[in-house]
């Protein structure tokens, strides 16, 4: 930061940067709030892997891994789901994500939005068996297939949106 801004442009940046950290927040809060329709719950897309995947892949240095494994736990904690299985599945995906960027950078948005798709079936298995393990029973699978195509499907929108955050974050050379 350049020691001649004001304290508002200090404030302001700090603030921009924030933004992949508070969208995730978000998400999850918005992903434990009471809807009041019927099985909306155990489908809700699973909006962290959204936020995990795109800003590891575009600025991944505006999530680092600590981060990523409190947004987790903080799911698991408001979900009611095993403690570390969020923080598990998000840093993973933040691993795989981060060490196939060159395959994604400057490349079309379908080859993204395709691996996302890898990505979050791999997720989607990785938590099942988990929490199939963890209850020491099967756990149903079609709540979790649902959840995946749904959370695939609005990749697109989410991924448009955090594109359009990103713009306004500046980059630190």
């Amino acid at each position: 930061m350049n020691e001649h801004q004001s304290p508002f442009a200090i404030a302001d940046t700090i603030a921009r940067n924030l933004l992949p950290l508070l969208f995730a927040i978000g998400f999850v809060v918005l992903g434990s709030l009471p809807y009041q329709i019927p099985m909306l719950g155990p489908v809700f897309p699973t909006m962290t892997l959204v936020v995990v995947y795109f800003w590891s892949i575009c600025r991944p240095e505006l999530l680092p891994p600590a981060a990523v494994f409190l947004v987790g736990f903080f799911q698991d904690v408001l979900s009611g789901a095993p403690l570390g299985l969020s923080s598990f599945v998000l840093l993973l995906v933040q691993w795989l994500a981060v060490h196939q960027r060159r395959v994604f950078i400057g490349k079309a948005f379908w080859i993204s939005w395709a691996g996302f798709g890898l990505i979050a079936i791999g997720a989607a298995i990785v938590s099942w068996g988990i929490a199939s393990i963890y209850h020491g029973t099967l756990v149903a699978a079609g709540a979790v297939f649902t959840q995946l195509l749904i959370t695939i499907a609005i990749y697109p929108a989410i991924s448009w949106m955090f594109s359009a955050a990103e713009k306004i974050i500046p980059h630190h050379e």
